[in-house]
């Protein structure tokens, strides 16, 4: 999973992480992280769970996240580098930070409230230790940092940013086909099965039908309320509950759109990445967005 410019943690991403959701426990917030990273853990995980309990490190500690976020990132740079050109100097790679509230995702800039002007921000936010231990997981979100580094404007378009996501996961597992030393750890088996587009779009109608339901719920609560301070209530509840279906409605669009054009990709026939991720998104639609994709000059 990936953000555009346009998305960020709820929170103001100015806040250290560590001080957010100040208003619950660090312990409640500790134990459902640790909850979801054991529910969810593949072998390599579970392994390294193991290994770090033996060498006396706790590995759903933040600070230990980070750090062992931080040291693969710099590792798969390096193979990205090799293998494809797209390496960066690591002082520019993005820094890692612990965001409980959602999956992995890479957040370049945000905005504060009180202010049009975008502030830089270039952070990778993992939700649990398994994200950090998924080189898929990982690949994307460099991808989309590479994407950002030489295209800033690129993530104003949602759909061609989740393209290079998706090219993101398929280059590292092209890596892996070799031994990678400590980056062995990062691979899996997981196959990326895209959505076929009847199913999306039958998935699609379903969370229509659901969120027409709530809403026109909510409407009723507003038309029947007793005063105009709990009509406002309703009223802001209704605005809010539109605009997070919109939310969730563009984003999965973006996922399945952007996805499926990179699974049709070449990527044997492609050797200037650096071009690639560098091209305008008009561009990359025009050539990649088609069942006939044009690879000339890369």
């Amino acid at each position: 999973m990936s953000e555009k410019l346009n998305s960020q943690p709820e929170e103001n991403p100015n806040q250290n992480p560590d001080e957010q959701d100040s208003e619950q426990p660090k312990n409640e917030k500790y134990e459902a992280r640790k909850k979801r990273s054991i529910d969810t853990a593949s072998e390599n995980t579970e392994m390294f769970m193991k290994w770090a309990e033996e060498q006396g490190y706790d590995w759903n500690d933040e600070a230990f996240m980070r750090g062992v976020g931080k040291m693969f990132l710099k590792d798969m740079n390096k193979l990205f580098g090799k293998e494809y050109g797209l390496s960066v100097a690591e002082e520019d790679l993005p820094e890692i930070a612990v965001y409980d509230k959602g999956n992995a995702c890479y957040v370049p800039w945000y905005m504060t409230k009180d202010s049009d002007q975008k502030k830089p921000l270039n952070v990778i936010f993992i939700g649990r230790i398994n994200e950090i231990l998924n080189g898929n997981t990982m690949g994307e979100e460099l991808a989309h940092f590479y994407r950002c580094h030489l295209d800033p404007k690129s993530d104003e378009e949602a759909i061609t940013s989740e393209f290079f996501g998706f090219l993101g996961k398929r280059l590292w597992e092209k890596a892996t086909q070799k031994s990678l030393g400590s980056l062995d750890l990062l691979k899996t088996d997981a196959e990326h099965v895209i959505e076929p587009k009847e199913n999306f779009i039958k998935s699609h109608k379903a969370v229509k039908r659901g969120k027409e339901t709530y809403l026109e719920g909510l409407k009723k609560f507003m038309d029947e309320a007793p005063n105009n301070n709990i009509r406002q209530f309703w009223q802001e509840a209704l605005d809010d509950g539109e605009q997070e279906f919109n939310k969730l409605r563009k984003d999965a669009v973006a996922h399945q759109r952007g996805y499926e054009m990179a699974s049709k990709i070449d990527i044997d026939k492609i050797t200037d990445w650096q071009k690639l991720f560098s091209m305008p998104n008009t561009e990359v639609r025009k050539r990649f967005f088609t069942d006939k994709p044009d690879y000339s000059g890369l």
